[in-house]
């Protein structure tokens, strides 16, 4: 593993105050199966109390941006709680979705904390369906031009895999010109679901080195239209908050993860399994941009 950037080295005795930054999973459940999901669904998910007890330790260690993420973090009933506590908390908050749930009343609650949203859009209309292995791509169109016109700050994750034949510059292009405000490339790991892609979608040490080099150059050449930027998590570890109360240093390869620390709840707390916190997606479906047909593939995550 590269580790030439000191930002992301192994210290001895990792602690939070390496990174003011935290992915914070909320929940593994979700209503796609992505086929390359880093996280898939398992049987931990914690209470909104007992994540309003984790916010605040983070606070307390220096943190200071928290990114909700999952599974599909607006399928969590209590995100906008969480959103609330975030900036209560002075940390600022930012949603990573799959951009095909949009519950009542969060555009507000955004608004109101100046929450960012970030979501997982990785081509045009035909590429993404293939990737997703369903058609979603105009339900995520759609909450993405929702958020556009509130006024909230909307980013793109796009996945860059080889073989992949996304023309970077016309993807970058397009996103400037419907009012996106940011494109992170985000490069293939194998970790999740993603495993049995490894031999197949890897990139080199060269290929990621060329890739970088040509992200960046779209980084300045569209200075002022869009931010662009290379997320190589195939080469840099990063902070995450897991649904077991856990915070770990994650690596492309999850069997070399290291657990930094487990977040105490009270001398008797255990792991639970709350599913009265999540979204009924039957129900949501009918309210937000979520399609009836994804409805069935939500039930297997045994969360619902």
């Amino acid at each position: 593993m590269n580790t030439s950037d000191t930002t992301f080295q192994r210290r001895p005795g990792p602690t939070l105050d390496q990174m003011t930054s935290i992915c914070f999973r909320v929940t593994r459940a979700c209503n796609l199966r992505c086929s390359y999901c880093q996280a898939p669904p398992n049987a931990k998910q914690l209470g909104v109390s007992e994540l309003f007890d984790a916010l605040a330790y983070l606070a307390r260690h220096g943190t200071r941006r928290i990114k909700f993420t999952g599974g599909e973090p607006f399928l969590y009933r209590g995100i906008l709680l969480l959103v609330e506590r975030c900036r209560a908390l002075e940390m600022e908050p930012t949603i990573v979705t799959n951009g095909t749930v949009l519950p009542p009343g969060a555009l507000e609650c955004l608004r109101k904390n100046g929450a960012r949203v970030k979501v997982s859009l990785h081509g045009p209309r035909e590429v993404h369906n293939q990737l997703q292995g369903q058609v979603v791509y105009d339900s995520v169109m759609a909450t993405i031009k929702t958020l556009i016109e509130a006024r909230i700050e909307t980013s793109i994750h796009t996945l860059l895999y080889r073989g992949s034949e996304l023309d970077l510059e016309t993807w970058v292009s397009f996103l400037a010109s419907i009012g996106v405000h940011k494109v992170s490339f985000m490069t293939y790991v194998p970790r999740g679901r993603g495993r049995s892609f490894k031999d197949v979608w890897s990139f080199s040490e060269a290929e990621l080195n060329k890739l970088s080099q040509d992200i960046d150059e779209l980084a300045i050449r569209y200075r002022g239209a869009i931010i662009v930027r290379c997320l190589d998590f195939a080469r840099k570890p990063y902070i995450v908050f897991e649904t077991d109360g856990s915070i770990n240093w994650q690596v492309a390869d999850e069997g070399q993860d290291e657990r930094l620390f487990q977040v105490a709840f009270g001398s008797k707390w255990q792991p639970s399994l709350h599913t009265d916190n999540l979204v009924n997606i039957s129900r949501v479906s009918e309210a937000t941009h979520i399609l009836p047909s994804e409805v069935s593939h939500a039930a297997d995550n045994r969360l619902l």
